[in-house]
């Protein structure tokens, strides 16, 4: 488990290594969601959301860009307290979830228009993997590490891994 900050800020993060077949892409989410969410079973679960936006150039800055794609990562945890190191099981098709899951999602501009709309999403369904985290006492901070094999409609199969530092207060950039 990382140690979670020591800053009186609230520091947030949520960083991954995606391991693509065509080459490693260092993920550091810009925004995140936690929201309550009810598993396939009824089961109560935590989603965690983390997205980062790709420009298509430097000039987002300005407010001159639009997006090209967006990466997604989305882990379902049990609302129940945590024990122990959680193993990761195979993962609903959207917009199902399964308890102790995980997908990776790009949303992607691969049709051209003037508009340049987001208009083609890509999704990775975990397979398997395992996650260890920790709420503080109030559960209004989860830091925790993850490692989630997913796979394509191919069959091929990738691994990300990653870490987190969040606070619970819904959707907000980090």
């Amino acid at each position: 488990m990382s140690t979670p900050s020591t800053s009186q800020k609230p520091n947030e993060e949520f960083n991954a290594t995606i391991k693509f077949p065509t080459g490693d892409f260092s993920f550091k989410a810009n925004k995140i969601n936690i929201e309550k969410s009810v598993d396939s079973t009824g089961i109560e679960c935590w989603t965690l959301a983390a997205f980062q936006d790709i420009f298509k150039d430097p000039a987002y800055k300005k407010g001159l860009a639009s997006i090209k794609e967006v990466i997604a990562i989305q882990l379902h945890i049990a609302r129940d307290k945590l024990t122990d190191d959680q193993q990761l099981f195979p993962a609903a098709i959207p917009p199902l979830l399964n308890k102790n899951s995980g997908n990776l999602s790009k949303i992607v501009d691969k049709i051209p228009d003037k508009d340049n709309l987001i208009d083609t999403v890509e999704t990775y369904l975990g397979d398997t993997g395992h996650i260890d985290y920790e709420w503080d006492a109030d559960r209004t901070r989860i830091t925790g590490n993850f490692e989630l094999w997913v796979g394509d409609s191919n069959q091929e199969t990738f691994r990300l891994f990653g870490y987190f530092n969040l606070l619970n207060r819904g959707q907000h950039l980090i």
